[in-house]
């Protein structure tokens, strides 16, 4: 039985599609993590505080510099149509950072760098709209690979874009360049990656792709999938603003030392997510859509998907929950303890974030991205007035803590909400 059982599942199609983006991910995860402890003993938390704040802001938009457009080229029926979405993601994708680049020289990086509370940000500001183009790329390309089912070279991209990470970030602490080195070899490793990505699985497709390349074609792309812009990308712009408000008001009530720690323990425990969440994400949406295209069930696929990410993040994170000081100190440093007591409550979160998957599929699929955005909304509004309140009257662990609870209530209320729909779906197809 236990071996029917086990053959069952590596037959599984979606498994398998998982399965090979996981393994890049599992070996980009594994660089990155042999090299966190050098880049801790290297560098202080000052510096990775900077850092941070530089991340947040650059994926917060590079996350939407499309306008998530790039989710329309799996969802959209003929290749034609994906062929013009992806022309105008990439079109979108350059002109946003162009306008970020040009409000930057009129002299908006000092307004940026005082909202964020951190001058010392000013210096580093130039070099957002390059990481704004990187992520911009690598979106659209990894859309249209999945499209085609094409993994193996996102497993590529996710190996690549670690090491070379990994190994510039190493070589530039060594030569003390500071944050401006961790942010220059970021921003190599993400346009090295994404130039591989792009080679291989959308080179191939470059006819059909200059043939989607026009106005006309573009223009009836861009309103019939309009929902995305006007839902899901200010969906996912909030979404990201809510995981980012952390470094912006620890930042300007504790310092650059709290966002450096914070830094580091949402690296730490996000390793695990981006292990399967990116890889799962993409063939489940793929997965997941084609059912309800086929009018067949989804909603088994979704729930075995939920219950199995639980039990995969209970096992990763719950030492964390219960050691994290401990296990944070013999790794980075004791510096970094302090990072490890922000662990234990970012584990409840992540394990929250880890579920939440399949939930994000569903309503992509079946065009609840408004119900979503609601809950974005209230939950953005009740974690800005945590923190706030919180930060005010308490030290960092309460405010992380206040903020963390928040996020993992939420999470639980949308993961049953969009189990709810995928059920009742397939009763009215049944």
């Amino acid at each position: 039985m236990p071996q029917n059982m086990f053959s069952k599942l590596t037959s599984s199609v979606l498994l398998r599609r998982v399965g090979m983006l996981s393994v890049g991910v599992a070996a980009g995860q594994a660089i990155t993590l042999l090299a966190s402890p050098v880049l801790t003993r290297l560098l202080d938390p000052q510096t990775f505080g900077l850092f941070g704040l530089f991340t947040s802001l650059a994926f917060l938009i590079g996350n939407v510099s499309s306008l998530r457009y790039d989710l329309g080229i799996v969802l959209a029926k003929g290749e034609g149509m994906a062929a013009s979405l992806w022309g105008l993601c990439i079109t979108i994708v350059f002109s946003i950072a162009a306008i970020f680049g040009l409000f930057l020289v009129s002299g908006g990086g000092d307004i940026v760098a005082r909202l964020m509370s951190s001058d010392a940000l000013t210096d580093v500001l130039p070099w957002v709209p390059l990481q704004v183009i990187s992520i911009g790329l690598f979106l659209s390309g990894s859309q249209w690979a999945t499209r085609h089912k094409v993994y193996r070279p996102q497993a590529l991209y996710q190996f690549s874009r670690a090491a070379v990470l990994a190994s510039l970030q190493i070589i530039t602490a060594f030569l003390a360049w500071g944050v401006h080195g961790l942010v220059a070899a970021q921003i190599i490793a993400f346009f090295f990656a994404a130039g591989v990505l792009i080679k291989q699985a959308v080179w191939p497709h470059r006819r059909i792709l200059m043939h989607g390349y026009s106005w006309r074609r573009m223009k009836v792309a861009a309103i019939r999938f309009r929902r995305l812009p006007q839902f899901t990308a200010p969906q996912d712009l909030l979404t990201s603003l809510t995981q980012n408000l952390p470094y912006f008001i620890l930042g300007s009530f504790f310092g650059a030392n709290v966002v450096g720690w914070y830094w580091l323990t949402i690296r730490t425990m996000q390793l695990p997510i981006n292990f399967i969440s990116q890889s799962i994400r993409q063939v489940l949406l793929q997965h997941i859509s084609a059912r309800v295209n086929n009018r067949q069930r989804a909603f088994p696929s979704a729930l075995k998907a939920s219950l199995g990410l639980a039990a995969f993040g209970g096992v990763i994170f719950s030492p964390v929950i219960a050691f994290g000081p401990y296990i944070f100190g013999f790794i980075f440093g004791d510096e970094w303890r302090e990072a490890g007591e922000y662990a234990r409550w970012v584990g409840l979160w992540m394990l929250t974030v880890l579920v939440k998957i399949p939930a994000w599929c569903i309503f992509h699929t079946y065009g609840r991205q408004k119900l979503q955005f609601i809950f974005e909304i209230l939950m953005f509004i009740c974690q800005l007035m945590a923190l706030l309140s919180i930060s005010y009257n308490y030290d960092s662990v309460y405010a992380i803590a206040g903020y963390t609870s928040i996020c993992v209530v939420f999470n639980f209320v949308m993961i049953v909400t969009a189990l709810s729909i995928a059920r009742n779906n397939d009763k009215e197809w049944s």
